[in-house]
């Protein structure tokens, strides 16, 4: 079970924040990285299918914090290809071969994030889940440059208490 506890009973505390699985970190070693990568991968499928079930009960402050998390996931994932060392010894050529193959492989990583990010707030806007999930969904769109997302460190606040006793 690698959904964080929070998000995966109720009554939820969706305000605690990030709380991402360990994903771990791909090696430098080129003989050992694609296991690695497959390993994340695993996690990452498991971490989406464990939270499309959360997201199943359509409660807005559930929703916005499982896209919010399932884009962090995708995030780390595209980061750390980025962050993969470069191979010693190439030329200028190679270099610039290197980085374009690079980021073909971490860019739809990368995109992903973005689309669960905006899901996330969309979601939050038409279900009234405003929490720090939302924030941080606003956030991580807003640094990574993504246009009519701007961070000015507003403050995330209730407006609908929740009914938890079912009246």
């Amino acid at each position: 079970d690698i959904v964080p506890h929070h998000l995966g009973h109720a009554p939820l505390d969706c305000d605690s924040g990030p709380n991402l699985p360990p994903l771990g970190r791909i090696p430098t070693n080129p003989q050992r990285q694609a296991k690695a990568v497959q390993q994340k991968l695993a996690v990452l499928e498991r971490l989406k299918n464990e939270l499309a079930s959360v997201i199943k009960y359509d409660d807005g402050h559930m929703v916005v914090a499982s896209l919010a998390l399932i884009g962090q996931a995708y995030q780390h994932m595209a980061a750390s290809i980025y962050a993969v060392p470069m191979p010693k010894g190439l030329d200028d050529d190679g270099i610039k071969q290197y980085k374009a193959g690079v980021d073909q492989i971490a860019r739809p990583f990368q995109e992903k994030a973005v689309e669960n990010y905006k899901t996330a707030i969309e979601r939050g806007r038409e279900l009234e889940g405003y929490n720090e999930w939302m924030k941080i969904a606003h956030r991580e769109l807003a640094a990574l440059n993504i246009p009519g997302f701007v961070d000015d460190g507003e403050t995330v606040i209730l407006t609908k208490v929740p009914d938890w006793m079912g009246i």
